[in-house]
């Protein structure tokens, strides 16, 4: 998701219980709409099973969602493309001879 942008609306909020950030990227929360409010960087290799950033809105019981939302968030990713030259080979694992095989006719 790379250079994904999502500028939320006023006083709409995504509920975010837990995410992934894959290496190399860096996902960006904001508590508020248009990428305003408190901010937190979330760094990749990252696997959050249990976010705490956002608003809260009380216990998951409540709402029956996480408790934690988002007003906006971005995501930006630097990372390098693989650096090799792709080869082909034949290499025979196993050959079998069958020249002086016997069919059975049965």
């Amino acid at each position: 998701m790379d250079n994904k942008d999502y500028p939320g609306a006023a006083f709409f909020y995504t509920n975010v219980g837990s995410f992934m950030v894959k290496p190399g990227c860096v996902l960006t929360a904001f508590s508020e709409a248009e990428y305003t409010g408190d901010y937190r960087d979330f760094a990749g290799p990252l696997i959050e099973p249990n976010n705490l950033f956002g608003q809260d809105y009380g216990s998951a019981a409540e709402t029956g969602c996480s408790p934690w939302a988002w007003g906006s968030w971005k995501c930006r990713c630097e990372q390098e493309m693989i650096d090799c030259v792709p080869t082909d080979d034949y290499e025979a694992v196993l050959w079998c001879d069958n020249t002086e095989g016997i069919v059975d006719q049965g």
